[in-house]
């Protein structure tokens, strides 16, 4: 979508705002790294902008994974479109060598 240098006074977290500020994101998909998983910037995404979105949740977000794991699938509502889940692997071997790679 964009990026941008972010000044030495600040940090990227609210940065990452000022990006989709002047965009018509509305019913886009917006993905995010673990340093991003914030309740402004969730909220800002999906109310003000009306998108949707994908954060990164880590170990270091305790409350926020049991939060999660409580949540029923009802609490996910299709969205006025049927859902086929599917899961989609492959050997660790065909993909690029990284260091959590594990055959």
């Amino acid at each position: 979508m964009a990026q941008k240098s972010v000044d030495e006074k600040t940090n990227e977290i609210p940065e990452l705002r000022a990006l989709p500020a002047p965009m018509e994101i509305e019913g886009q998909i917006l993905t995010a790294d673990a340093l991003h998983t914030q309740t402004d910037t969730a909220r800002f995404i999906i109310e003000d902008k009306k998108a949707d979105s994908v954060f990164t949740v880590k170990i270091n977000q305790p409350t926020l994974l049991e939060d999660i794991a409580s949540l029923s699938r009802e609490a996910f509502p299709p969205l006025g479109r049927t859902l086929r889940p599917s899961i989609r692997a492959t050997a660790a071997s065909n993909v690029a060598r990284l260091p959590s790679a594990r055959n």
